[in-house]
């Protein structure tokens, strides 16, 4: 269980290394990502800076949560299950839809890229393969759960 505290520990201390870095990208790459947002043509720039732009601010989001159960693991709380309980409200929506978008958007990067190149874009339609398979992979997942 020594492994186990330190790596607990780490964790604890670097989180707050990490959001501030996180929140510092945010803060810093906000004006040019909503410039690019606000843009009616996008470049493949532009959809790399919104993505990477999102991504932090989901991850920063997610880790600021998820700090409090770990933190009351750690303590040994009786609130650490509850925390646990409720972190899929959080997860959703900034760990999972954070990636997604953000990652997705980075594929549109590449997409956008290869059309200005004049190359055949083949990002894009590999993006909603993959995609489309994950997530009917994630369903039957679910379904797979629920029969259990």
């Amino acid at each position: 269980m020594i492994w186990d505290k330190l790596f607990q520990e780490v964790s604890l201390a670097g989180t707050f290394t990490s959001v501030a870095i996180g929140v510092l990208v945010s803060i810093i790459w906000a004006p040019s990502a909503i410039k690019a947002i606000l843009k009616d043509s996008k470049t493949h720039e532009d959809w790399l800076i919104i993505g990477v732009w999102l991504g932090f601010i989901c991850g920063s989001l997610d880790s600021l949560f998820w700090m409090i159960p770990w933190s009351l693991s750690y303590i040994e709380s009786e609130y650490f299950s509850y925390w646990v309980g409720i972190g899929v409200f959080f997860n959703v929506p900034f760990r999972q839809a954070g990636d997604i978008v953000s990652g997705a958007l980075h594929v549109i990067s590449y997409g956008t890229l290869l059309r200005s190149l004049g190359v055949y874009d083949t990002a894009t339609p590999l993006l909603i393969k993959v995609a489309s398979v994950a997530t009917i992979a994630g369903v039957f997942y679910v379904i797979f759960l629920r029969s259990i």
